[in-house]
């Protein structure tokens, strides 16, 4: 193993020698995103 591949779960591993992409999606009620509601500080 080297530093572009981390061992994971499952005896996987991730491998880094090209790009990678990650997100996460927040589509809880609570989520601080509010859509674009609001477009100035008065308003939040």
């Amino acid at each position: 193993m080297n530093f572009k591949q981390i061992l994971f779960r499952y005896n996987r591993t991730l491998e880094f020698s090209k790009p990678t992409i990650m997100g996460i999606i927040n589509l809880t009620d609570d989520s601080f995103f509010d859509g674009g509601r609001f477009t100035n500080d008065q308003e939040v």
